[in-house]
């Protein structure tokens, strides 16, 4: 079964897929300038200039001299505290034009910087043909025309008075109009009315003009059928047949900002996931989200119930239509369902596909449908669906591989809300039996909390900007593995009426004992040293020696049960975990211990201790928090597997829990 963090990992590459889709070189560095991610352009940006791929030098300085290093530093001092930065440099052979800017997380806290590069070698060779050519004072209009309409990027040229000479092929393409009707026509001809300051720019203009010191500036450029887009200008002085004028040359840049946008609706949505009030406040926010890049009037989410073979709405915002439940064989949305995959429609495709699979399209004909199906347990569970009455391109390609990627930021949100409500229904279940009605609930947070703040805590630290790449997969394995921890448990906790009367399986596989030591270090070891704690591990061992048959996830929860209670009742010294090999009746055993420098056990209690919702009556308040079912399970659980647990404790001095499993591969395979 994927588990919610194996979704989240799903979704970190449908995002990838998204910033790869972008012409630019986009590279994420930290603070201490360390890489933290790339996408694919700036690793062909790499090679082009260095010859060397960008995963070999996670180290941002190498790009740099001393001396252009500490200059880089003075120039991106500027962009940590806030600012936007832009400037043309030469890399190699190949020019390039490189914007900076600050990255944040959602609580405005600083992560490092963003930097996109654009290869410019068109344009400068182009700028040095023209220097060339006006130094010559020979060029001929053909010559020009030729270097002129040979650059993709939009090029336009006036005098001071504003009114367009020339433009090339690249503006006719940008702006869907021909140079002849642009001739003639001023910059606010091709500006989104309302959105740009054309004082401002007239003023920038001004200032070029008289300085000859060019400008770059973002501005919101409108197209001929009315289409409004993000457009990056570089407003150079230069000469147009002998005579002063203004050099603009504009850049459509609406695929970074979609990109930049996707990647700050991702972090929302996720962040949504742990804080949402409930599953209607979450789907909201999606909604409004989403609504950063496209319309998201029409916007559904519903479930299906199998049993009656219907789909039922957890959140339905329609301008023209409103269902409470409708049959999933005659609908599109069912359609989705049934193929588990996503479908886009745009005007007679609706319905061609409606025809193809004898369907009733329920509701008002919408000009243009986009269903994705969401995931739980790796059974589609809902749809999600926008769509839009009247625009029959109302949404792109791009955004239907973002409307993918939120369809399983959203499956994660449900099956969260799922294994809650599951819970609930082991705990109504647990309820019937009068033995385990007040233990059910005391127990499930103690036994559940180890995994959880493996989650939590491993998750918060991928957010530091300084992480290794390395260090970056050891936590999202860790994460991966405490969520797989967390569903047994849970599973041991329903189950413990099975281990009462015999019934609990076991299930003997090979295991190198040295992983599941080293695994409870590393797991532990941020909240050991949260506490000013040393933690220490004994492997005697080597790994080819180290192999025995036993349970692992029973192991695992043992030593993890162990050494969360040394942390619990220990404030100062050391918390050391290990084993050693012992012989008894001529049977080999591995004696594994957990030892810390606690508050102790009273000798009169260090029985009670191992019994089942019992908890060691000793006198600190912090001793009295917990469920006290985590040793009756680990004691449970070793005799199981033919061995024996204990503690030797002085109060005040601290305890050594022990308990032994057979080194061979023999082991009772009934619950005791």
């Amino acid at each position: 079964m994927k588990n919610t963090n194996s979704l989240l990992h799903d979704s970190a590459y449908k995002l990838k897929a998204i910033m790869n889709s972008t012409t630019e070189g986009i590279v994420l560095i930290g603070t201490d300038y360390k890489i933290l991610s790339f996408n694919k352009q700036a690793q062909k940006n790499a090679m082009l200039v260095f010859d060397k791929p960008l995963r070999e030098m996670n180290d941002f300085r190498v790009y740099f001299s001393d001396n252009e290093f500490d200059n880089f530093v003075h120039l991106t001092q500027k962009v940590f505290e806030g600012e936007h930065l832009n400037h043309e440099a030469k890399m190699g052979d190949h020019w390039f034009h490189i914007n900076y800017y600050p990255v944040y997380d959602d609580d405005d806290n600083l992560l490092g910087m963003s930097i996109s590069a654009h290869n410019i070698d068109e344009r400068k060779n182009a700028e040095e043909a023209r220097r060339e050519s006006d130094e010559r004072t020979k060029i001929t209009k053909d010559t020009y025309e030729g270097i002129f309409n040979s650059l993709t990027e939009a090029i336009y040229v006036h005098y001071d008075d504003g009114v367009f000479v020339d433009i090339n092929r690249g503006a006719e393409k940008m702006y869907g109009y021909t140079k002849e009707e642009l001739i003639g026509k001023s910059p606010s001809h091709v500006s989104a009315p309302g959105l740009n300051d054309l004082e401002a720019l007239k003023t920038t203009i001004s200032k070029v003009s008289e300085t000859g010191v060019s400008q770059r500036i973002e501005f919101w450029g409108k197209r001929k059928n009315g289409e409004v887009f993000p457009k990056e200008t570089i407003i150079n002085k230069g000469k147009y047949f002998g005579k002063d004028c203004i050099i603009v040359t504009a850049r459509d840049i609406t695929e970074r900002k979609r990109a930049e946008t996707a990647q700050k609706i991702q972090f929302s949505i996720a962040k949504k996931i742990h804080t949402a009030n409930n599953t209607e406040d979450f789907l909201e926010t999606v909604r409004d989200e989403l609504s950063h890049l496209f319309d998201t009037t029409n916007f559904f989410v519903a479930c299906y119930h199998p049993e009656k073979d219907t789909l039922k709405p957890l959140i339905f915002r329609d301008e023209m239509d409103n269902f409470d439940e409708w049959p999933a064989s005659q609908s599109i949305s069912g359609q989705v369902v049934k193929l588990g995959k996503t479908v886009y429609l745009k005007g007679d495709e609706i319905n061609t596909f409606s025809l193809k699979y004898n369907l009733e399209v329920l509701g008002t004909d919408s000009a243009c449908w986009l269903g994705v199906p969401i995931f739980i347990q790796k059974q589609v569970a809902c749809v999600m669906v926008i769509q839009h009455y009247t625009n029959p391109n109302a949404y792109s390609d791009f955004d239907v591989t973002l409307f993918e990627l939120v369809a399983h930021e959203t499956g994660i949100y449900l099956e969260k809300q799922k294994m809650i409500e599951d819970l609930i229904s082991a705990k109504e279940k647990a309820e019937e039996s009068d033995r385990l009605k007040s233990a059910f609930l005391a127990n499930m947070s103690h036994e559940i909390r180890t995994p959880m703040n493996g989650i939590l805590g491993f998750a918060e630290l991928l957010k530091r900007p300084d992480l290794e790449s390395a260090d970056r997969g050891d936590y999202i394995k860790l994460i991966e593995k405490s969520s797989a921890r967390m569903l047994n448990i849970i599973d041991d906790i329903i189950n413990m009426s099975r281990i009462e009367s015999g019934l609990m399986d076991i299930k003997l596989s090979k295991l190198n004992i040295n992983e599941p030591i080293e695994y409870t270090y590393v797991f532990f070891k941020p909240e050991v040293e949260a506490k000013s704690l040393r933690l220490l591990v004994h492997t005697p061992l080597p790994a080819e020696q180290a192999t025995i048959s036993t349970d692992e996830d029973k192991l695992y929860s043992i030593l993890m049960n162990l050494v969360k209670n040394a942390i619990k009742y220990t404030e100062k010294g050391v918390i050391e975990l290990g084993y050693s090999i012992v012989e008894k009746n001529g049977r080999a055993f591995l004696q594994f211990y957990v030892k810390d420098t606690g508050i102790g056990i009273p000798e009169d209690r260090q029985e009670a201790i191992f019994k089942r919702f019992v908890q060691a009556d000793i006198e600190d308040k912090m001793a009295r928090q917990g469920a006290g079912l985590g040793l009756a399970i680990s004691k449970s659980y070793v005799e199981m597997l033919g061995g024996k647990i204990w503690v030797e404790s002085k109060e005040g001095e601290g305890s050594v829990f022990y308990f032994s499993l057979p080194a061979d591969a023999r082991a009772d395979h009934t619950a005791s």
